[in-house]
């Protein structure tokens, strides 16, 4: 933090009036910079605070198992993301132009406590201070830049972590609709399956008889076959038998 000068290190002869002066100008540039301090610490306080907002709220979306199916719930983070990046730019130009004005009622305590001692800054102190001066305050600053990408950072995380988690009432519906036609086609192979096992089942339990019955026609008819042989060859063995018998008995 800025501060000001030690008012018994400035070695001087001033008469009574001169001091006097001396002494209300510099309780006006101590005042000046004390008020510059105080908001200071309490703009600290302040963002951090915010920044803490912003890490819990990622923390706390990531312990969810689930988000609640939202209508535009995408668009309505990216507007809360936007908003709170907004909100605090607003803050730091706020802050930043109270505390630009301290700044220069700072210096200009400054340079009336100079000419009061006689005793300005050298020409390259001097310029180097005017050079600083526009970039002092407001959005300029490099504290303010600082601030504000942090919050742009947490911000973009916070939609990233959870842009996905959120889907459009259309989108859902189309990716029920893309499920349940999966499922369907799941179950329609399922079903060709189960048919062609139980056609190749029903085809061998089909073949094996055939070729069974087959064979017994087969065996069948040979055997009637042989069977009318034997009993032709026996029909005409016997006649011939009995007279060849009867020839001899009469010899």
């Amino acid at each position: 933090m800025e501060g000001a000068p030690n008012k018994k290190e400035v070695i001087t002869h001033l008469d009574e009036s001169a001091k006097r002066d001396f002494d209300a100008m510099f309780e006006l540039y101590k005042l000046t910079w004390s008020q510059f301090n105080e908001r200071r610490s309490y703009e600290v306080k302040i963002t951090l605070t915010f920044w803490t907002a912003l890490a819990a709220c990622i923390a706390g979306s990531l312990q969810l198992s689930s988000v609640p199916e939202i209508p535009g719930g995408k668009w309505i983070l990216l507007v809360l993301a936007f908003g709170a990046v907004w909100l605090h730019k607003i803050w730091c130009k706020g802050i930043g132009r109270a505390q630009r004005a301290e700044r220069l009622i700072a210096f200009f305590w400054e340079k009336e406590i100079q000419k009061l001692l006689k005793r300005p800054f050298d020409q390259t102190t001097q310029i180097f201070l005017d050079s600083l001066k526009p970039s002092m305050g407001l959005l300029r600053n490099w504290t303010y830049k600082l601030q504000l990408s942090v919050t742009a950072f947490l911000a973009v995380t916070l939609v990233l972590t959870n842009w996905s988690r959120f889907e459009d009432k259309r989108e859902a519906q189309q990716r029920m609709l893309e499920i349940q036609r999966l499922s369907l086609e799941v179950k329609k192979l399922e079903r060709e399956i189960v048919d062609v096992s139980t056609n190749k089942e029903i085809s061998e339990s089909k073949t094996a008889p055939v070729s069974s019955s087959i064979d017994k026609d087969l065996i069948d008819s040979h055997t009637g076959e042989s069977t009318s042989l034997i009993e032709k060859n026996k029909e005409s063995f016997i006649p011939s038998v009995q007279s060849q018998g009867k020839r001899d008995v009469g010899e």
